[in-house]
């Protein structure tokens, strides 16, 4: 951003809370950034303390976004030209064979191609039919509360660290990054691990996936509630105290 000199050397106006300073022959809106501002924001070393212009700079958070969309695209459409039906006659291992039989010679031709080219499981229900179940409303809720928790804390969680516990010495600017980097690195595992454990669960509970799933979702949902408690807690017993622990019990929980 523009940057018009130290505060004492630039005539400020307060109109409506706002501070304003001439610039370009015009009054602008400005910010005043103390030393403390600047080392809070990781550009100690790079940057004055003083008056900068509201609007002026780059955040570089649309070439950012821009960059990640397409490598996000690039990606997910490679992964989907991969994906193939499966072969002819193929049977998955926890299909029991004599009910596979039964199915087809009591079914019509197009069930028994269904079986041997798109691998029907035992639980299959079909759309019309779950969108009008209880379970998908209370699913379709459970996820949208959890998913508004979780990426508010991955748009702001940087922010809450800082003016929350921003007082502790271990809070440095590269610490905040790293507390970042971690909540993605945590996403990232939670979308590949829950999965993961999902199918070990199935193969716990003789191979049938339905209780893989209910048990990891029971899981998921049963630690979201003590975490969010966990993170109120924190962030109150954490603003101006000198203990670490407020801090450990945040990030744990967030992560």
């Amino acid at each position: 951003p523009e940057y018009l000199g130290p505060e004492h050397s630039v005539n400020l106006v307060n109109d409506g809370g706002k501070l304003f300073a001439e610039y370009g022959g015009n009054l602008r809106e400005v910010v005043v950034a103390t030393s403390k501002d600047i080392i809070q924001t990781g550009f100690d070393g790079i940057a004055d303390a003083g008056v900068y212009v509201v609007g002026t700079g780059a955040t570089g958070v649309t070439e950012a976004f821009a960059c990640l969309g397409l490598g996000y695209g690039i990606s997910t459409a490679a992964c989907a030209m991969v994906f193939k039906l499966p072969e002819a006659g193929y049977t998955p291992p926890s299909t029991v064979k004599d009910t596979a039989v039964d199915v087809i010679k009591s079914e019509e031709k197009e069930v028994e191609d269904s079986l041997q080219h798109n691998g029907i499981t035992s639980h299959n229900v079909c759309t019309d039919v779950a969108t009008r179940t209880p379970q998908f409303g209370l699913m379709y809720a459970a996820f949208g509360l959890a998913a508004t928790g979780a990426y508010g804390f991955l748009s702001c969680g940087k922010l809450m660290l800082n003016e929350t516990f921003g007082n502790l010495d271990v809070v440095t600017p590269a610490f905040s990054t790293a507390f970042v980097v971690g909540m993605s690195a945590a996403n990232l595992t939670g979308r590949i691990g829950f999965t993961t454990l999902s199918d070990l669960l199935a193969q716990k509970v003789g191979g049938d996936p339905f209780y893989g799933r209910k048990l990891t979702y029971s899981l998921m949902f049963g630690l979201s509630a003590p975490a969010y408690l966990a993170i109120t807690y924190s962030v109150h017993q954490g603003v101006g105290s000198d203990s670490v622990l407020p801090l450990v019990i945040f990030t744990g929980s967030v992560f």
